[in-house]
């Protein structure tokens, strides 16, 4: 089966070569782990080829595959794949290991891969049968090597900066645990703290009903089921500083904050009365997993409004301290927020880059400097 794709100035010495040209596999069966009792502390991961990747850790120790890596792992049956350049075992049978044949670069035949996507039809083992004679538009190796080389100059910033965001983030946690809490205070405050309910310190509202027919076209985000705003409103029933809480759904009971007027549909909104609404807002998601606990219902879970008036919250007395143990949580956001754009950016730019090196349409310098 031909995948040949049309394509227009393609570069001198560029040829369509079939994957089963660029690639060898092999079979997993003898990577196969025996037991799935893992544990994190064991040393070698078992993977997949789907989303989930690794699926746990074994202390087995035969059947590894640690010899001839970086590799591809390749679902059979759905094509999903990833590159893994670590010892690992396997869990499926349904798997094929790609390693490169020679004139072939393994990186920039997974690029290949990622930039045009297979749709598996019926349930069958697709490398042998069809994938295998996909066309790959190939350059030459040195130019195949200089293009991985831009695109993992990309991938080590874009795990520098994954990484200092994960930090950024258990940084914040730490925080939330020491300042909610009263464990740690903040230079300046001495004052007492009280135990009180939240129903008595903000006003919990329910939303208003809201269906796609009567969608009426408009700029104010409608925010229903602790999803993200898929639907604008011309009318706002919430301004100014908002909590939100998804009333029913598999979300109920979702926290989120808004500093913009909103829509609530199928949720309920907290705003402030007498306590500072942002401190409100991070002690609701120190306790997140307990409003999941208070779901009701079955096969369509709620969370009412009486349940949340019950909440207990230690809280300082002080408004002053309230606010300031807010703002620094707050600071911590916005400089987790301002790494998660430049992440994305990195993200886009790697994208742009992967689908405009791996078809030819930019070209890398031969002076480019490559390492062996």
């Amino acid at each position: 089966m031909k995948t040949r794709l049309a394509q227009k100035n393609i570069p001198t010495e560029w040829t369509f070569k079939e994957i089963a040209e660029l690639l060898d596999y092999d079979q997993p069966q003898k990577y196969l782990v025996a037991s799935t009792e893992y544990k994190d502390e064991y040393q070698i991961p078992v993977l997949t080829a789907g989303k989930t990747f690794i699926l746990g850790y074994t202390n087995e120790r035969v059947g590894i595959y640690d010899e001839g890596l970086p590799v591809i792992i390749f679902d059979d049956f759905t094509t999903a794949h990833k590159f893994v350049d670590f010892p690992f075992k396997a869990k499926s049978s349904a798997m094929k290991i790609l390693t490169a044949k020679a004139g072939a670069n393994l990186k920039f035949v997974y690029g290949w891969m990622n930039i045009h996507p297979y749709k598996a039809g019926e349930h069958k083992r697709n490398y042998l049968s069809e994938y295998q004679y996909r066309d790959v538009l190939t350059p030459p190796l040195p130019e195949q090597n200089r293009i991985v080389v831009v695109l993992e100059t990309w991938d080590r910033a874009i795990e520098k900066l994954s990484r200092k965001i994960e930090l950024k983030k258990q940084i914040k946690k730490g925080l939330m645990q020491e300042l909610l809490t009263g464990k740690t205070r903040l230079p300046g405050f001495t004052g007492g703290w009280e135990a009180v309910n939240l129903g008595g310190v903000s006003l919990i509202k329910r939303g208003d009903s809201f269906t796609k027919a009567s969608l009426v076209e408009g700029s104010i985000p409608v925010v229903a089921g602790g999803q993200q705003p898929a639907y604008f409103h011309n009318k706002s029933n919430r301004q100014g500083l908002t909590i939100t809480i998804s009333g029913s759904g598999a979300y109920a009971g979702y926290v989120d904050f808004y500093d913009r007027p909103i829509f609530i549909s199928d949720g309920m909104s907290i705003q402030e009365k007498s306590l500072n609404i942002s401190f409100i807002y991070y002690f609701l998601k120190l306790k997140q997993r307990y409003l999941y606990y208070l779901q009701a219902g079955g096969a369509q879970p709620h969370v009412y409004p009486k349940d949340l008036q019950r909440i207990k919250l230690d809280i300082p007395k002080s408004r002053e301290e309230q606010i300031a143990i807010a703002n620094i949580l707050t600071t911590t956001d916005k400089e987790i927020q301002t790494l998660e754009r430049k992440l994305k950016i990195l993200q886009e730019q790697k994208r742009y880059l992967l689908n405009n090196l791996i078809t030819g349409t930019i070209r890398t310098p031969e002076t480019l400097k490559i390492k062996t």
